[in-house]
């Protein structure tokens, strides 16, 4: 007699978030029957917004709702607003296993799995960082980034099991490539040294007056701009090539699933510091120059780059289009990343194995 696979409930959003869980379904969808709800926040128009222009202007927020009081309060009107439709998904997948790739679902599925004999599971997603409202003292595990995150958590919310992990990356970006054959096929120049702008989906703007700073170099270089879901920003790129010089390649495009080959294409990926862009460029060993930030959460990605060696950390304009031109005189200086760039991608190439084995204990 066949067994019958055992039913896995994800609970994400639409945001960033998605390429953690899409990942996880992923790994799991072998050997179980995997079931996603997604649900955003209101709160994401006001997110948008700040990301594209004032990244660094949410700390106050961030630090703010590290009250106990106000914690309490927004778990109240967080159970109040999903407590309804994560008992509806619950009843429609009867789960044997729940994961929580999201804060905002964590009040209710407290709640409601507190005395389940459910396995629930909670990820944790920010490295470093983590804001005590995202650690579940229900669940089973909390899966976490690494050790120190662990002990970030730990020192947050004491009765909490948490594990770590690793990043959970999508395979596309783990997968074995030969960088010619990449520029080869996406119709890039083999012999020039290659910057990617990444501004994550929706396209922040903080990056653009680094790229025209760098265009005015005299070497040879190739940029490539993704812009996400912003057509503004798209325009803007495309607007800069009327002046460009002859050893100046520059290639603007819109939001791509193709991520992944650009990355691979790249000999230097920059950006906003983001953990789902910077260890996506990590898988594919390129070093990360992080540019931007959203203040709070992401203040531990900035020192994870620096500490573990990943790449560059610099948020003013002028300093680093200076660090920038020096690596176009002397892009031998990207070989010293490479050995940590190698073992953080073991490492987090290990997660869905982990997560394999922790679901079936």
């Amino acid at each position: 007699m066949k067994k019958t696979k055992k039913t896995v409930a994800i609970f994400t959003t639409d945001q960033g978030h998605a390429s953690i869980s899409n990942t996880i379904a992923k790994t799991l969808k072998k050997d179980f029957n995997v079931h996603i709800y997604s649900d955003d926040n209101f709160m994401f128009a006001y997110y948008i917004f700040v990301y594209r222009f004032f990244p660094t202007s949410t700390k106050i927020p961030f630090l703010l709702f590290h009250n106990p009081i106000l914690r309490m309060l927004s778990s109240i009107s967080l159970d109040i607003q999903y407590r309804a439709k994560v008992k509806k998904f619950l009843k429609q997948t009867n789960p044997d296993i729940v994961i929580n790739v999201f804060w905002m679902f964590r009040p209710s599925l407290d709640i409601m799995l507190k005395d389940s004999e459910i396995k629930y599971l909670n990820i944790v997603t920010d490295p470093w960082t983590v804001h005590p409202f995202v650690a579940s003292k229900v669940a089973e595990n909390n899966l976490a980034f690494d050790q120190t995150t662990v002990k970030v958590i730990k020192g947050q919310v004491e009765e909490a099991i948490v594990t770590p992990i690793g990043w959970f990356v999508r395979d596309a970006f783990e997968e074995k490539f030969n960088k010619k054959e990449v520029r080869k096929k996406l119709e890039l120049d083999n012999d020039k040294l290659t910057f990617l702008f990444t501004t994550g989906s929706e396209g922040t703007e903080k990056v653009l007056p680094i790229i025209g700073d760098v265009i005015k170099t005299n070497k040879p270089i190739q940029i490539i701009v993704a812009c996400g879901n912003n057509e503004s920003m798209l325009n803007k790129v495309n607007a800069l090539k009327e002046s460009l010089k002859e050893n100046i390649t520059l290639h603007a495009i819109p939001f791509t699933k193709e991520l992944h080959l650009y990355m691979q294409a790249a000999d230097l990926v920059i950006g906003k510091a983001g953990p789902n862009s910077v260890f996506e460029a990590v898988a594919t060993l390129t070093p990360f120059f992080a540019t931007t930030h959203i203040a709070g959460q992401e203040d531990g990605n900035l020192d994870i780059i620096r500490e573990l060696n990943l790449g560059f950390v610099e948020e003013n304009v002028q300093k680093a289009s200076s660090i920038l031109l020096k690596v176009i005189e002397s892009p031998s200086q990207l070989e010293s990343f490479k050995e940590s760039l190698k073992k953080i991608a073991i490492y987090n190439k290990n997660s869905k194995q982990e997560l394999q084995r922790i679901i079936k204990l």
